[in-house]
């Protein structure tokens, strides 16, 4: 059966996970209700080998545990608005807006009872392609975040291509406007663990990077990327620059990035600057045209991200300290989780995009509207 649900309880509440599976048993997705997070991501290399190539837990309350001390926020949807919002404030309409900062001077992915903590309602909505909807309420208020908020999370498995679909709608009576900037969190090594220094990566669909100040909002400079770009007091010369057809290491990348730990940084695909400007729509070909490769000499596997949003944040799992055990069902006995043992790629908006008089639009939603973002995860052999 393609989709396979299975039951977990902690003896007061129970939750679902739904297993995914392609046409050829290749490939499968884990899903489950709390949070809707992708805990398992399983690929067949050329080898023939399985290779679980997201970082998590096999026990699906762990990430609630976790969520509550230290959060990477592995795997989840992140809501209502993700990355950092400047000191945990905002206006719509002329008033202002609160909320809780959980990352220094900043709001982060949602507050701190964002969506990541959340158990949403999981159903099976095909067999062929196997797919899965899920579904939240987020009400007027919650987190601070005005209005209430109608959330689906859609993944669907076929071939090669994990499809994630995110959609919120803002009930008509509960607000004029709420912002809405939601994303997906998998911490992915094509390995399975150890780290992602040798990993190569390589943005055809991108065009530039945002600058940040020191507690990681951007400035509103955007430094073009496409072949290099000129250093900066944190930044060598080119560090965060990767062309198309010139494949480049991890490690190689980390060298040169002397802030926030390692690679923390805002992507915005092409043609640049204007990616970000009110009136211009995602190009109608996204879903073929690949924005990011990430590619491992030692697995064989590549992963690609397609998608519809203005850019993406990559994250090298800086803050890892190898406290995290690996999941001891699909990754070897042992095996911990340290600083660079994956890398993030997350679809949206840039941060703080709601006090950025030149961005508020993306992330601005009106009552009675919905807001959508498609992205698509391919796992292909190289």
């Amino acid at each position: 059966m393609p989709v396979h649900a299975t039951k977990h309880t902690d003896g007061s509440r129970t939750i679902t996970s739904f297993e995914l599976v392609n046409e050829d048993g290749t490939l499968s997705a884990r899903v489950m209700e709390l949070g809707a997070t992708l805990t398992h991501f399983v690929a067949t290399t050329a080898a023939g080998a399985k290779t679980d190539i997201v970082l998590g837990f096999d026990d699906p309350f762990e990430y609630e545990r976790v969520g509550r001390n230290q959060n990477p926020y592995f795997g989840c949807v992140v809501g209502r608005s993700c990355n950092r919002t400047a000191l945990g404030k905002f206006a719509l309409g002329g008033k202002q807006f609160e909320l809780a900062t959980n990352n220094g001077p900043n709001a982060l992915h949602g507050g701190l009872e964002g969506f990541d903590k959340r158990v949403w309602a999981g159903e099976v909505v095909s067999q062929s392609p196997p797919t899965v909807v899920m579904r939240l309420e987020s009400p007027d208020g919650d987190q601070g975040y005005p209005g209430t908020v109608d959330v689906a999370a859609t993944f669907s498995l076929a071939g090669g291509d994990l499809a994630i679909t995110l959609e919120a709608t803002l009930r008509a009576g509960t607000a004029p406007q709420t912002l809405v900037n939601l994303t997906v969190h998998p911490y992915f090594n094509l390995d399975g663990v150890s780290t992602v220094h040798d990993h190569l990566v390589e943005m055809p669909g991108v065009a530039a990077f945002l600058e940040l100040s020191p507690t990681q909002i951007p400035t509103g400079r955007v430094i073009e990327s496409r072949q290099s770009h000129p250093a900066t007091e944190t930044l060598a010369a080119g560090a965060l620059s990767f062309p198309a057809g010139a494949p480049k290491s991890i490690a190689s990348s980390l060298a040169g990035v002397n802030e926030f730990r390692g690679i923390d940084h805002f992507f915005v695909r092409s043609p640049g600057a204007a990616a970000l400007q009110r009136g211009t729509e995602p190009p109608a070909d996204w879903a073929a045209a690949p924005l990011a490769t990430v590619s491992s000499p030692h697995s064989g596997l590549a992963l690609t991200l397609f998608s519809d949003a203005p850019g993406f944040q990559v994250y090298t799992a800086n803050w890892l300290d190898g406290s995290l055990a690996a999941k001891t069902s699909t990754q070897p006995a042992g095996a911990v989780y340290g600083a660079y043992s994956a890398f993030c790629l997350e679809p949206s908006a840039p941060p703080d995009s709601i006090n950025n008089s030149e961005w508020a639009h993306l992330v601005t939603l009106d009552a009675g509207k919905t807001w959508r973002q498609h992205l698509v995860f391919r796992v292909s052999r190289v």
